[in-house]
């Protein structure tokens, strides 16, 4: 039996620019996740991390590598399979508004799902819409609203709710809460968490905020220009974080019980342009300890121990 609902093996996506140069925007990426589990992908922006999450549901094609769901190799299928594996894969938008269009009702947009995929009545598809509603502990009164009635929390909850209403295996959540207040956060990423106890989906939590994936998810896998370079338990995230950019990430995160008198760690340099990138890590023009083998050799991701992966050549 297969544990693993994704497996990306050497995952590339090339882009060609206006000048005819060619931009990794996803360098060879190898990640393999689990059954229920909840698996950040965090990074400064440009990292290739929204590229990844729309390889995985085929908004983009991969240049090459492989994309294996519940061990199916589903690189590249046709518009059935495509049709039913975004039944089963489903992803929730940093803006929820753009999933929406103004003249449609809340009730509505969460019948689709029951209409297109199930082929149910639109009697059974309205039962089905307040169903959803409840799941995500809205009134059913908002069947009848229209999204600019509703709140960014509200309607990222609608969102959430359509996403899972058909109970995908797995859920992505492209920065699905970077737009909300701090308080809205808090409550979207809880109701996600009770959602997944209850039908044991998995979930993939795309974010810069770092000390929102530490706090919700059991393993943090971090990128730069494309590339993984550390993959953890988030338990151990302080004490074991070896690679030198997860470090500068976690000294960035403000903590509400830090002392004032702590001084404020401030990552030098921005990171190179992914067009035209050189042979060696793509970390090392910015890191304190790079040594010549950093500028000509791409570290490969090495597994330390059970659970932590890391991608450095000063790492032993």
């Amino acid at each position: 039996m297969n544990d693993y609902v994704l497996q990306l093996k050497e995952l590339r996506k090339d882009f060609i620019t206006d000048e005819k140069k060619e931009l990794k925007a996803v360098n060879g990426v190898n990640l393999s996740i689990k059954k229920g589990q909840r698996v950040a992908i965090v990074g400064e922006s440009g990292c290739g991390k929204s590229t990844l999450a729309k390889l995985i549901t085929h908004i983009e094609k991969p240049t090459s590598g492989q994309i294996l769901f519940m061990g199916n190799d589903i690189t590249s299928i046709n518009k059935k399979q495509l049709k039913e594996y975004r039944r089963r894969v489903q992803m929730v938008f940093q803006h929820p508004s753009s999933v929406f269009s103004p003249r449609m009702k809340v009730g509505k947009f969460l019948m689709e799902p029951w209409l297109n995929y199930e082929h149910k009545s639109k009697q059974e598809a309205k039962a089905e819409a307040l169903k959803s509603l409840d799941r995500v502990k809205l009134p059913k009164e908002y069947f009848d609203k229209y999204p600019h009635m509703l709140s960014g929390g509200e309607l990222q909850r609608v969102a959430v709710a359509s996403a899972i209403s058909l109970d995908p295996e797995l859920l992505i959540c492209d920065e699905a809460t970077s737009a909300l207040d701090v308080s809205v956060q808090r409550e979207i990423i809880s109701l996600l968490a009770q959602l997944q106890e209850k039908s044991k989906f998995t979930i993939l939590f795309i974010s810069h905020d770092l000390a929102a994936a530490e706090d919700f998810c059991d393993t943090v896998v971090v990128m730069y220009l494309g590339n993984i370079v550390e993959s953890l338990k988030t338990d151990c995230m302080l004490k074991d974080a070896r690679h030198p950019y997860t470090k500068s990430l976690l000294k960035s995160v403000f903590r509400v019980h830090d002392s004032q008198t702590n001084p404020i760690h401030i990552l030098q340099g921005d990171p190179p342009s992914p067009i035209g990138l050189h042979e060696g890590c793509s970390f090392c023009g910015r890191c304190d300890y790079a040594k010549d083998i950093c500028k000509t050799e791409k570290p490969d991701l090495r597994i330390l121990e059970d659970g932590h992966s890391v991608a450095c050549h000063i790492v032993t």
